[in-house]
């Protein structure tokens, strides 16, 4: 039993070895996704957490309009002035 558990280990160095294809694809394959992981979490970063870079970021409003029933359209602090901050 024990050298049964040696073989075991051994053949784990040697089959990289023995199929450089296949060690070759799984390297590759790795490093793509860490390259993609990377730069997905620095764009996330900079759009979505980083803090906006104005002065006064509370005084900032979104200004929106919407359709009324009857066809026409509204727009105004009712229709949809929020604050961001």
């Amino acid at each position: 039993m024990p050298n049964d558990r040696i073989d075991a280990r051994s053949e784990i160095w040697t089959s990289p070895i023995a199929e450089p294809g296949l060690t070759a694809v799984v390297v590759i394959m790795l490093a793509i996704g860490m390259g993609a992981n990377t730069a997905i979490f620095t764009v996330v970063k900079a759009v979505l957490i980083r803090p906006l870079e104005y002065p006064n970021p509370g005084q900032i409003v979104v200004m929106s309009s919407w359709w009324q029933k009857d066809g026409g359209s509204r727009a105004g602090p009712r229709a949809g002035l929020s604050r961001l901050a």
